[in-house]
C-alpha cells in the first residue's frame, strides 16, 4: 500500500522535516520519492526499520559525496534542488550525518548562504518594481497603484526569508559558542 502527502518545510526547518519522516517512518511509512520538496510518496511496510536524515550537499563534491555515503550503506532516496534525503537501516544507533560542530556550522552556513542570496534578490527586484509603480503613479497611471498592492505578497516572502536567514544566523552563533567550548 501506498501513500501520498503533500508537507512544505522551509530550507531552515530541514531538522523538524527530518523528525516528520522518522515519525512517519515509526508508523511504517518508508520514504519512496520526494517530488519538488514537498510531495512524498510512501510505502507502508515493518516500522522503525529505516532512519531518515536531510544534507543540502555541496555542489563541488556533492556526487563524489553521494557514492561515499553509499559506500557506508546510506541509502540515497532522492533529492531536490541541492537538498539530498537519505536514509540508513536502523541498527539501533543514531544517524548523523555531521560528526562535529565545524560540519554542522559548514552545512547551517550553505542552507544560509543559498537563503540570503534569495532574500537579497528578491528585495532588489522588489525595490525595482516599487520605484516603477510609484514613478507610474505619479506620472498619472492610476493602474500603477493597483500593481503596488499586487506586489504584496512577494513581500511577506521576502519578510518570511529574512525571519529565516535570522534564525539560521542565530543556530550558527550558537554552533560558533559550542565550538569555543570545544577548543
Amino acid at each position: 500500500m501506498t501513500r501520498t502527502e503533500f508537507k512544505l518545510f522551509a530550507a531552515w526547518e530541514y531538522e523538524l522535516e527530518e523528525l516528520w519522516l522518522n515519525h512517519m517512518e515509526a508508523q511504517g511509512w518508508h520514504l519512496q520519492k520526494i517530488y519538488m520538496g514537498m510531495i512524498y510518496r510512501f510505502e507502508k511496510g515493518e516500522p522503525n526499520q529505516y532512519q531518515y536524515r536531510l544534507e543540502m550537499i555541496d555542489k563541488e563534491n556533492g556526487e563524489e559525496y553521494i557514492r561515499f555515503m553509499e559506500e557506508a550503506g546510506i541509502e540515497k532516496i532522492g533529492g531536490y534542488l541541492w537538498w539530498v534525503y537519505f536514509r540508513k537501516r536502523n541498527d539501533g544507533t543514531d544517524f548523523k550525518l555531521f560528526s562535529d560542530v565545524r560540519s554542522r556550522m559548514d552545512h547551517l552556513t550553505r542552507i544560509y548562504n543559498m537563503m540570503n542570496m534569495l532574500r537579497i534578490l528578491l528585495t532588489v527586484l522588489l525595490s525595482i518594481n516599487y520605484l516603477m509603480a510609484f514613478v507610474a503613479a505619479w506620472l498619472g497611471d492610476r493602474g500603477a497603484l493597483v500593481s503596488m498592492f499586487g506586489l504584496i505578497p512577494c513581500v511577506l516572502v521576502a519578510v518570511w526569508l529574512w525571519g529565516g536567514c535570522k534564525s539560521l544566523s542565530y543556530k550558527l552563533q550558537d554552533l560558533q559558542q559550542e565550538q569555543k567550548i570545544h577548543e
